[in-house]
């Protein structure tokens, strides 16, 4: 597949909707673009999560607004607005958005989840 540069927008993205209530979207991956990442768009209000799940990729998570935790085997990570969270591959964790208001991420795995 020829790679070219390419504005995606998020309508057009496939969507799911996830354990908990979170909306995601997948706006990259190498199956659509033939990058060894894959993207995710992830929105959240309060009272609602991304259950515990684990994946096979490491995942890099950048806070693009909101607050909340990642709940993981042993511990919590607090987040906000401009946080990166690194999460490695084969970690249990679950997302819970705080009581103020939707939380919305970026979360990008490495290598390619298809």
């Amino acid at each position: 597949m020829k790679r070219t540069p390419t504005r995606i927008e998020l309508a057009t993205a496939k969507h799911k909707t996830l354990e908990g209530g979170a909306e995601a979207w997948r706006v990259m991956s190498h199956e659509g673009h033939g990058m060894n990442l894959d993207a995710w768009h992830t929105r959240f209000s309060p009272g609602h999560s991304h259950d515990w799940h684990e994946h096979e990729q490491d995942e890099l998570i950048y806070i693009i607004q909101g607050n909340g935790r990642y709940e993981i085997e042993g511990g919590t990570i607090e987040f906000r607005t401009g946080d990166y969270i690194f999460m490695p591959h084969r970690t249990l964790h679950r997302s819970v958005a705080g009581d103020d208001g939707e939380v919305e991420l970026i979360a990008i795995f490495q290598p390619a989840r298809e």
